[in-house]
């Protein structure tokens, strides 16, 4: 299932990636041929009046104008709210060994640049670097000892990396985009209220690199929405346990996120954003030291972001 995901994943985002740096050559190749066509009209004689406006005309432009303008500003700063559910299982066979589930809050944030001029064959790029913490007691269950045992669990995640990719208008209304993206995520579950062992302490973490696109489509004109996934693959995973100081190198880590930004303007440089998500990772089994492992896991989270976008 996973490898099918996986496939799915890619695919779309190839296409996306594709069909950007096509739309982006094909603008090119219009507007070469339009300039074409105006210089010679010129040469016939016939007096041909180019795109380019003088400034003071600039001023007496339509509120929409200045609106999509403002919309497409280089620089911005997101901060958002975020909160989610979060179901972590690992598994011995068919058998259920532990899990962790419960409700988690926190803060994300993202500073970016999209460049308003386009390059040849790769569009428009950009670059966005973002962070994201979320925290909470969270339910444990697990087989300890050989008999049925539940606590409250301290779970903290810390998340953050770079995007690098490059976006295009597909219409007036639409616009595609693809990226790179490189990060790393720390998770921390410990710190148990009830469970009588004080130093016991895990930290589960891994550097990723994952493969994105998406398209946004403005119904109205100050009111956008979109579609956003992301397949990710992580590298160097590690558990760390302080309690028996002992160190387990995970196994292969593949991870998958969707997200559906819903945004409001505001104001012209400002936009109110609502941003469901669907976060999956998967870890397989780790090496034995001291006679001792770490299972196959699972996590999945479905959260919501909300907050605010300024553009400048």
């Amino acid at each position: 299932m996973n490898k099918k995901i996986l496939l799915l994943l890619v695919i779309f985002c190839v296409f996306c990636f594709r069909f950007c740096f096509a739309s982006s050559k094909r603008n090119e190749v219009m507007n070469d041929t339009l300039i074409q066509a105006q210089l010679d009209t010129l040469e016939q004689g016939n007096q041909v009046e180019f795109v380019n406006q003088p400034k003071d005309v600039d001023s007496k432009k339509p509120s929409k104008e200045k609106r999509e303008e403002a919309m497409a500003k280089a620089f911005y700063i997101s901060v958002a709210y975020d909160y989610n559910r979060m179901h972590f299982a690992d598994w011995e066979g068919d058998e259920k060994w532990s899990e962790n589930y419960g409700n988690q809050d926190g803060m994300y944030y993202a500073v970016g640049f999209r460049s308003p001029n386009a390059l040849k064959f790769f569009g428009h790029p950009f670059i966005e670097g973002y962070y994201r913490q979320y925290a909470n007691m969270v339910h444990y269950k697990s087989i300890f000892a050989d008999m049925p045992y539940d606590a409250e669990q301290r779970s903290k995640v810390k998340q953050w990396g770079a995007k690098i990719g490059s976006w295009n208008k597909i219409s007036d209304k639409s616009e595609i985009y693809g990226y790179l993206d490189i990060g790393r995520r720390i998770w921390n579950r410990g710190e148990d209220t009830d469970l009588g062992l004080a130093d016991y302490h895990e930290k589960f973490s891994w550097y990723y690199t994952g493969l994105g696109a998406g398209i946004n489509h403005r119904f109205f004109p100050r009111f956008s929405t979109g579609l956003e996934a992301e397949a990710m693959f992580g590298w160097g995973a590690r558990d760390h346990r302080n309690d028996l100081d002992i160190t387990y190198r995970l196994g292969s880590v593949f991870g998958a996120e969707f997200k559906l930004p819903l945004k409001y303007y505001l104001l012209e440089s400002l936009s109110f954003d609502f941003t469901p998500y669907f976060t999956f990772w998967n870890v397989d089994s780790s090496n034995i030291v001291e006679d001792n492992y770490k299972r196959d896991s699972y996590t999945h989270l479905e959260g919501l972001l909300v907050g605010l976008t300024y553009s400048f």
